[in-house]
């Protein structure tokens, strides 16, 4: 296994307007926290880390794991696409957004504090895996509200360290085109759809097929009501994945 480090440092915060991703109309400003920022700390509204910024960036060759740009923190998946416990495995992380969404869950374009959207267990998924056929695709996407049964693996890919063996069901209500849009390694920038990647292994190993720490599935955890960081206590934690409906 090869090894280059590169350390890229820069201011610690800093003020956008544009988001990250497609989640319907996101208007909000977002504040960018340093790499290990989150749980403990000021809610923020979603990782809209820049990989450039505040980040040791590891370049690895490996036959084990699928070319990417940076190394999960700690992972307990292994190959290529990763799997644990005969799962395939995805990335994490969460955000808040009271837009109806991608998929048009609400009747007015911000939907009330106590609706499902917001209360229960939802997430935006990348872009690729919840429409192969049309990943740009902005409103109704192919997969949405598919579910999705997520559980801890004990692992991080960056952020503070759970257990495994939790696990929820997800309904997927939202689109993460981080990455995919700018073409650009992120957390959904993944070129190639998680059940492409099971089925053709050695394509998925490419660079760019998977996000940037390797993983062909992401999803993005809606933490209106802080269901994710203080219910649950993940905070960017790896996962496998099941489709349960």
């Amino acid at each position: 296994m090869v090894f280059t480090f590169i350390l890229a440092i820069s201011s610690f915060a800093m003020v956008s307007g544009t988001p990250g991703s497609l989640r319907g109309w996101v208007s909000n400003f977002t504040l960018q926290a340093p790499w290990l920022g989150g749980l403990n700390g000021t809610p923020r509204p979603r990782d809209f880390w820049n990989m450039s910024d505040d980040l040791l960036t590891i370049s690895w060759a490996s036959t084990d794991r699928c070319s990417s740009d940076s190394l999960p923190q700690d992972s307990k998946c292994s190959g290529c696409p990763p799997m644990k416990d005969g799962k395939l495995c995805a990335s994490t992380t969460f955000y808040t957004d009271t837009t109806k969404g991608a998929c048009g869950c609400g009747e007015s374009e911000h939907v009330d504090d106590d609706y499902w959207t917001l209360t229960e267990y939802t997430a935006a998924m990348n872009c690729v895996s919840l429409d192969p056929d049309d990943p740009l695709a902005g409103w109704c996407p192919l997969n949405c509200e598919d579910c999705f049964e997520l559980c801890s693996t004990g692992g991080i890919t960056q952020g503070t360290p759970t257990t495994a063996g939790t696990c929820r069901v997800f309904k997927v209500t939202n689109r993460c085109g981080d990455g995919y849009d700018t073409n650009h390694p992120n957390w959904c920038s993944q070129q190639m759809s998680y059940e492409h990647c099971a089925s053709n292994p050695s394509q998925c190993r490419q660079m760019g097929n998977t996000n940037h720490f390797g993983y062909p599935a992401h999803f993005d955890l809606q933490d209106f009501h802080r269901q994710i960081t203080d219910g649950l206590g993940w905070d960017n934690v790896e996962v496998t994945f099941e489709k349960v409906s």
